[in-house]
């Protein structure tokens, strides 16, 4: 778990439409005053010559802004993602298949945002909900 304190000390900051303002004491761009990962994962032999390891996490962060404004349009609310993974191989390691998920819960966010004059804005939504399989091989 981390908590960040990152607010501009002095900043007289320039809108998109040319409009100056003070925005001391306001957040710093995308930094979240809280942000934390938990994960939990096991892995064990399995029958003689297998291996297997299962693990799932849970990230969280609470609200950023994506300007020194701080407005209420280009921020980002506190959201939580959560994944999970099964990796199945011999024990010695040099190839393994796993099956994992990403945004389990399909959670809309978005990581960045853009404005234009007079009043358009934009987002960039994060990944959605993704499910893959992958087969390693090392040397």
């Amino acid at each position: 778990m981390t908590w960040l304190d990152a607010t501009y000390d002095q900043y007289i900051a320039v809108a998109n439409n040319g409009v100056t303002g003070d925005v001391a004491g306001n957040r710093l761009n995308n930094a979240p005053e809280w942000a934390g990962r938990f994960w939990i994962e096991w892995s064990g032999d399995v029958g003689r010559s297998g291996r297997l390891l299962i693990a799932a996490d849970a990230t969280a962060q609470s609200t950023v802004f994506y300007t020194p404004f701080n407005d209420s349009i280009q921020r980002q609310g506190p959201y939580g993602l959560l994944g999970a993974r099964v990796e199945y191989g011999p024990s010695h390691r040099r190839w393994a298949v796993a099956a994992y998920a990403r945004n389990l819960t399909n959670t809309d966010y978005i990581t960045a945002t853009f404005g234009t004059a007079p009043t358009a804005f934009g987002g960039r939504p994060g990944p959605s909900r993704q499910f893959a399989v992958e087969f390693a091989v090392r040397r």
